[in-house]
């Protein structure tokens, strides 16, 4: 039982910064998404404006962070492995050498020496696998948040609690002589445009 404080301190530590890579990576992935379905739905723009060179090295730098926060987690996940193992050999090595002391001063048999390293091999099981659960729901409540940011989220635009009814409109609306261009054009996209409208 010494040796499982030490799993369990290894277990925490390790949890808090799988959470964070797994957070990070969630954060990634939807950035992809978000970049991926900008540019494809827009395609016609991003063709019209002569955007493909940018679209994709925003695309990339995209991937480049996700490729980045997976490489973390995955190297979290790979150490922890390691590290339970090494704490289980330190455990069975304190446990055999004083079981060795015990033995050479006629305390214990050799039976019960190997009954008992038998029973300790089974004992750790247990002890590993809980350390890998709570990594994998740590891991899963950083993929949880995503969707309770999802559900949590405020639409910016909201309707009056009692709108009033929109009678047919009428009047006029005008504008005349109104120029537009875009930043860094050589150009003007509209010059000199006017426009009159009447309802009712």
């Amino acid at each position: 039982m010494i040796a499982a404080p030490g799993f369990l301190v290894a277990a925490r530590f390790f949890s808090r910064r799988i959470k964070e890579a797994s957070r990070e990576k969630r954060r990634r992935a939807g950035s992809i998404t978000t970049v991926a379905e900008e540019s494809l739905s827009n395609a016609a723009l991003v063709r019209a404006y002569d955007n493909a060179d940018a679209e994709s090295t925003r695309f990339a730098i995209e991937n480049q962070g996700s490729f980045a926060a997976q490489m973390a987690a995955t190297r979290l996940q790979a150490l922890f492995g390691p590290l339970t193992d090494l704490l289980e050999v330190v455990g069975v090595l304190l446990v055999i050498g004083l079981a060795v002391w015990e033995l050479a001063n006629g305390r214990i048999s050799i039976g019960g020496l190997l009954a008992f390293v038998a029973y300790l091999t089974q004992l750790y099981s247990p002890i590993q696998g809980a350390g890998r659960l709570t990594n994998s729901l740590y891991a899963a409540s950083a993929s949880a948040e995503r969707v309770v940011e999802l559900l949590d989220e405020i639409p910016s635009v909201t309707g009056p609690p009692h709108p009033k009814p929109l009678p047919r409109a009428h009047g006029a609306i005008g504008f005349h002589d109104v120029s537009f261009g875009y930043p860094d054009a050589e150009g003007v996209a509209l010059s000199e445009v006017g426009l009159h409208g009447r309802g009712g």
